[in-house]
């Protein structure tokens, strides 16, 4: 988790597309999804390497194969081509505590296809993905969990709009013009203000701010 790597589309061409990065080439580099090569300078020390989408989809169906053994497929969504969520509240008599099912999950996967996979925990699915791309991310043992009681000191500490989800770099630029720096600042903002703003995008985003999905 912690290597400075991404896949690059059409390496030969000055423009190619950058497919993926792990998180510290994003976080060191601010390369992600989209970035072009001609962007990737001399001095940033990152390993490119070329696509394989065919491996990169089989393993990706066999992790989800292996999530499936927590709970069953009624429970299990899809969400994009390498995140799923999955619904445990029925496995706990089975498996254990939110943790220790992410540990036994993350360590079954290991043993069975080498890769390293992150687990964000949540009441619901957004508080999840939030603990994900926040929390487990950025340190091992690659898990977190975000509950309601630690809203203060987790979701109202995400300082960078752009790290909340369904904000990018232009919701974000409209929302600090309104005075909101933060996801703290969102929570406490006037919710009309944002609502005649944004319409009903403003409300999903206020609601979204004090964890009401």
């Amino acid at each position: 988790m912690a290597a400075k790597i991404a896949v690059l589309s059409r390496e030969e061409f000055n423009g190619g597309l950058i497919l993926a990065a792990s998180p510290d080439t994003k976080r060191d580099y601010g390369v992600k999804l989209g970035t072009r090569k001609y962007e990737i300078r001399p001095e940033m020390d990152i390993e490119l390497a070329s696509p394989h989408m065919g491996d990169y989809i089989r393993l990706n169906y066999r992790i989800s194969q292996i999530v499936q053994q927590f709970t069953d497929e009624q429970h299990c969504f899809i969400y994009s081509v390498d995140e799923m969520f999955a619904d445990i509240t029925h496995s706990h008599a089975l498996y254990g505590s939110n943790d220790e099912i992410a540990a036994r999950l993350q360590d079954k996967v290991f043993q069975e296809t080498g890769i390293v996979t992150t687990v964000g925990m949540g009441p619901n699915p957004l508080m999840a993905k939030l603990a994900l791309d926040n929390a487990a991310k950025v340190q091992a043992p690659w898990r977190a969990y975000w509950g309601y009681d630690d809203v203060p000191e987790t979701l109202w500490k995400i300082d960078n709009l752009t790290n909340f989800w369904s904000i990018g770099a232009k919701t974000a630029a409209k929302l600090e013009k309104m005075g909101i720096h933060s996801i703290y600042d969102l929570a406490h903002a006037d919710r009309q203000q944002i609502k005649r703003k944004f319409g009903v995008l403003g409300d999903a985003l206020y609601f979204h701010s004090i964890t009401l999905t």
